[in-house]
């Protein structure tokens, strides 16, 4: 969960919505407001709308939402729909299983292209193909222990993996290593 989630941070959660006037999506910790339905996303909350007024914050799900991806660049505005912002929520804290009342907000992308501009570049065009390195630091004349390089490995894959549940064919990540490049273990960069 925690490496997408990380990786994520590189295009979300930094946005915000017109509404008369600009308004952050966001909360102080640069994840997605806890009170905006996300749809599971790593950066936020996934809300169930009870029906009566309140709303139920569920278990964390592991996904990129619509608008994580459109963000990403690897899907057009019209597959993103619109989502929900709870507004004065009651009580005004988050937490698993907690159920708020408050006033609902419909927010689409069109507010979010209003307050940001539209992604550029745009997902016909933005990079899908992402190259990842997974560094072990030691400290100068220290050996790596085995079974650390096995554990960063095991990272490795398990994060590949994920990526392929998560986002399919709309992107690819290589951690391979190229051949032929130096051995910098012990050398520190300049």
């Amino acid at each position: 969960r925690s490496l997408p989630h990380e990786l994520a941070h590189r295009w979300l959660a930094y946005v915000s919505f017109m509404d008369g006037t600009s308004k952050p999506l966001f909360n102080v910790y640069r994840h997605w407001n806890d009170f905006l339905d996300t749809n599971g996303s790593f950066m936020g909350i996934d809300w169930r709308d009870n029906g009566n007024g309140t709303y139920t914050s569920l278990d964390y799900v592991n996904r990129f939402s619509p608008l994580d991806q459109y963000l990403m660049g690897l899907i057009p505005p019209a597959e993103v729909p619109a989502f929900l912002l709870i507004e004065n929520p009651s009580p005004n804290v988050w937490q698993p299983g907690i159920t708020v009342s408050g006033t609902p907000k419909s927010v689409t992308l069109n507010q979010v292209i209003a307050a940001e501009g539209p992604r550029v570049p745009n997902s016909s065009s933005s990079q899908k193909n992402f190259r990842v390195a997974f560094i072990l630091a030691t400290q100068t004349g220290v050996e790596p222990d085995p079974s650390m390089i096995e554990a960063v490995d095991l990272a490795r894959r398990r994060f590949m993996t994920q990526m392929v549940r998560l986002l399919g064919t709309k992107a690819s990540f290589n951690s391979q290593l190229q051949t032929g490049l130096p051995d910098l273990v012990g050398e520190r960069p300049t």
